[in-house]
């Protein structure tokens, strides 16, 4: 068992918990780039509440590698593949929610 691959699931669940608690909103892209106007029309409590689940979500994906290998299934190339298609697929479909839904805005 690799133990590497703890790596990436226990930082995403780290940054996660740092941006939920709106601690590291400067974390968030585009934030520090905003202008005062543009900060105040954005309900950044909302916003990190939501990239902190978000985060949460994929970390838990990522986390499902190692363990499959823990479980000694055999096919963990699959998992794998598996794995990174519903990261990419929910962390697409999650920037388009946040973009979309006006329940981000003030």
């Amino acid at each position: 068992m690799d133990k590497t691959l703890f790596i990436a699931p226990v930082l995403l669940y780290i940054v996660a918990i740092a941006i939920g608690s709106g601690k590291a909103n400067f974390l968030i892209a585009g934030y520090n780039t905003m202008t005062m106007e543009e900060k105040n029309s954005v309900n950044v409590k909302r916003v990190s509440k939501f990239m902190g689940k978000l985060l949460g979500i994929l970390a838990t994906l990522q986390l499902l590698v190692p363990l499959s290998q823990i479980a000694g299934f055999g096919r963990v190339d699959r998992i794998s593949i598996i794995v990174n298609v519903a990261f990419t697929i929910g962390l697409i479909a999650g920037i388009i929610y946040l973009n979309i839904d006006d329940k981000f805005s003030n």
